[in-house]
């Protein structure tokens, strides 16, 4: 985070309710990289991974990301729908 800010891609601003949290958010800059960045990451992503699997595959793997992010924070989807 501390070499995100400084290159004044996000910034940081304290939790009211919380003192020992703050919340992080993209700068414009921030979202201008994000935007250039993304369409590679995406398609790095489809070529060495969801792209080499099967249909079956990619839902045994969502099954199993699934089940590794409820045992990590098991409310990380809290008030979400399934999908």
């Amino acid at each position: 985070m501390d070499r995100l800010e400084r290159a004044g891609l996000v910034c940081r601003t304290r939790c009211a309710q919380d003192r020992r949290s703050c919340f992080a958010a993209l700068t414009v800059a921030g979202v201008e990289r994000l935007a250039a960045d993304v369409p590679d990451t995406v398609d790095a992503i489809d070529r060495w991974l969801t792209g080499l699997l099967t249909a079956e595959q990619l839902v045994t793997l969502i099954d199993a990301l699934h089940t590794v992010r409820a045992a990590v924070h098991s409310d990380a989807t809290a008030g979400a729908d399934e999908a």
